[in-house]
């Protein structure tokens, strides 16, 4: 006990000495600025969390802290209702004179006055800086994602951006100082200034897709990170070769216009601040520590961008810029490798937290590729005015081949409690050096242990009609038998196609026993090859391929099929038991199948062996299913319906009628969302 009470007060002063309050104050302020967006009660705990960390490491300056936390917040509160808006429809079809305040690839943000608005822009119309004179519809945003996905409308949320603009009409375009012809073609169009500068990936180019399926987005976000490095630079080349005080200011003026040019991205924005700052300290001659630095650079960054608060990007750049170690070798080599390989470690628990996944085989790659990213930051510029295009393919053939070895490992969802346990092991492991054996072993006893309870406290046994629109995507999953049976993998009009590897991935699935697909129509396969080029499939099973019968871990399937000339009675329909569980799958099955499967002997022996619990409700509900002789055959408990009325009216009243006249209780997706059914429980659940 004395052991253990003698290393807490050694611990606690490390975290003063070392300015760890700072860091904890600066999270306090993220969390409250994301629960006075959203109102989730689990962000105002962690700010209540941090924030009485950091008063409890600097008690003495308990109001100071208190009035930086209310202050940034207020700031954030006047931003945020100077901005919000709960209805637009006064200016529908007027014409407004609005501002480019950001473009991106396939669309644009304008400013009116106080009312920022997104506008779809795929035809690249808009640059940024021009003034338009717009008329058009304001329609409020509305996300069709499900919990497992990025939430782009959320992300424009956070920007407080909540209407777009449709049907519009350009009356006029002015350009600005940011749209001439240089700039345009040869600054904001090129993709390697977009997306180091702009912090832009755009994953429709070839090496948009890879950093984005290698899950080192954040590299972009942190490559700005050697600042202090630079500026050492910069001030030993002002030693050496006496430089005048009008050139250093010239020099600063440069970094700032590459801001202003950047339109003030985060990275750009945080590069200038960190330069004034520390030229206000060298003017002052007062040595002042670097963690105090890159605590006012991010407090002042907070002030001036209020938006960027409530991003993820705000924790990465938070838990970067209080990275902190002590030099262990003389040399500068060994120092600096050792350096980037601590830095990588460092990042784990957080790229776990937010990509849900792990890969030694980049996380070994790091060490080189951190410091290329910055190199590649602060060199942007010879790139941009010479051949960008031979850098670009030189990037593409590595991360192709980092794709090609590279063995990724889903962890899934974890909970935030795994991500604080695992950096205050982190920050002991810091205190000693990187040289406690101990320390090393609590922190890996940590990760796996928050792996094994997130792990636990996982659904165990379901099956999952995924909120696809009109489409169809089933998922069956047993966590204790490590099977997983996909039933369709198609999505409707409007929804990704990488919804079904988006879900496995979320729920830590790595590999798929069997998937099962209907019949030929798009909105039944056209996601499957998210699911295959990410995860192993072991099998496929189509009407071209299958067996009458098909045993998988004790899950049992009977296929039924007719060689009809509609495509959609062509469905392979099949009986899938489990547990005393038995759910009929359908597809798209119309009359003349169901009228077939009703005559058929052998099909009516399997079904009335036992009840039938649910039944996947043919072709999304359609009125050319479910007749009132198939349901009354069926008689299932539940009736699960894929469908959205907003393109094809399904499902159609005629089927629900039929549904309810026989007492099955049905769900529909585009109202209940992503529809569980826990075997275990023999319950439904719901989740947006």
């Amino acid at each position: 006990m004395k052991t253990i009470k003698l290393f807490l007060i050694d611990f606690y002063n490390f975290l003063i000495l070392k300015h760890y309050f700072l860091l904890f104050l600066l999270l306090s302020i993220c969390m409250s600025a994301s629960f006075i967006l959203s109102l989730d009660i689990n962000y105002l705990i962690l700010a209540i969390f941090f924030l009485s960390l950091t008063i409890i490491l600097n008690h003495k300056n308990t109001l100071k802290i208190v009035l930086i936390f209310i202050s940034i917040n207020l700031i954030f509160i006047m931003y945020m209702f100077w901005f919000k808006h709960s209805n637009l429809s006064y200016l529908n079809n007027k014409t407004i004179i609005s501002k480019v305040i950001d473009k991106k690839t396939n669309y644009a943000i304008l400013q009116h006055k106080n009312i920022k608005f997104y506008i779809n822009d795929y035809n690249n119309k808009f640059l940024l800086d021009q003034t338009i004179e717009i008329s058009g519809v304001f329609n409020k945003l509305e996300s069709n994602t499900s919990f497992y996905q990025f939430d782009f409308f959320n992300y424009l949320n956070k920007q407080f951006i909540d209407f777009e603009m449709i049907n519009y009409k350009v009356e006029k375009i002015s350009n600005g100082i940011r749209s001439n012809f240089i700039l345009t073609n040869y600054f904001y169009t090129n993709k390697l200034a977009s997306m180091f500068l702009f912090e832009s990936i755009d994953k429709s180019t070839k090496l948009g897709e890879l950093i984005k399926d290698l899950n080192l987005s954040f590299l972009i976000v942190i490559s700005s990170y050697n600042i202090h490095f630079f500026t050492k630079f910069f001030y030993k080349l002002n030693t050496k070769f006496k430089w005048t005080t009008i050139i250093t200011y010239l020099f600063y003026l440069i970094v700032f216009l590459l801001s202003y040019l950047t339109n003030f991205s985060y990275a750009s924005l945080r590069i200038v601040i960190f330069f004034v700052i520390s030229l206000y300290f060298k003017k002052l001659n007062k040595k002042t520590e670097l963690v105090f630095k890159r605590f006012l650079t991010l407090l002042i960054c907070f002030v001036l961008t209020p938006s960027f608060l409530t991003s993820s990007s705000a924790v990465f750049i938070i838990v970067s810029f209080m990275f902190y170690y002590e030099k262990i070798f003389r040399n500068k080599f060994l120092d600096l490798c050792l350096k980037s390989l601590i830095f990588t470690f460092y990042f784990i628990p957080l790229q776990i937290f937010y990509f849900y996944s792990f890969s030694i085989v980049i996380q070994s790659l790091l060490i080189v590729l951190r410091p290329l990213f910055s190199f590649l930051y602060f060199s942007i510029f010879i790139w941009i005015w010479f051949d960008h295009n031979f850098l670009t393919n030189i990037l593409i053939k590595i991360f192709e081949f980092i794709k090609k070895i590279n063995i990724n490992f889903n962890i899934g969802y974890v909970n935030v409690i795994f991500l604080i346990l695992a950096y205050l092991i982190i920050l002991v492991i810091i205190k000693y050096n990187f040289k406690s054996i101990w320390s090393w072993i609590s922190l890996i006893f940590i990760l796996l242990l928050s792996y094994l309870i997130s792990w636990l406290i996982k659904p165990s046994v379901f099956l999952v009609m995924l909120n696809v629109g009109n489409g169809n995507c089933f998922i069956f999953h047993d966590k204790f038998k490590n099977t997983t049976i996909i039933n369709d993998c198609g999505v409707g009009k409007g929804f990704s196609k990488n919804i079904g590897y988006e879900f496995l991935k979320y729920f830590g699935i790595n590999h798929v026993d069997l998937i099962i697909i209907s019949h030929n129509h798009a909105d039944h396969y056209n996601a499957i090859d998210a699911i295959r080029k990410n995860i192993k499939v072991y099998e496929t099973i189509t009407y071209n391929n299958f067996l009458p019968f098909k045993s998988i871990k004790n899950v049992n399937m009977y296929f039924f099929w007719n060689n009809l000339e509609n495509e959609n009675d062509k469905s392979l329909v099949y009986l899938f038991e489990y547990r005393n569980i038995r759910i009929l799958f359908t597809g798209d099955v119309e009359k003349e199948a169901e009228q077939l499967l009703v005559n058929n002997d052998y099909f009516k022996y399997v079904i009335n062996l036992k009840p039938i619990d649910i039944l996947q409700v043919p072709h999304h509900g359609s009125n050319t299913s479910s007749t009132d002789q198939f349901i009354s055959l069926i008689k299932p408990k539940y009736g699960l319906i894929s469908g959205n009325k907003r393109t094809y009216n399904f499902p159609r009243i005629q089927t629900l009628e039929t549904l309810y006249k026989h007492n099955v209780k049905y769900f529909i997706s585009q109202i209940n969302n992503n529809t569980f059914y826990d075997f275990l429980t023999n319950s439904f659940w719901f989740k947006k």
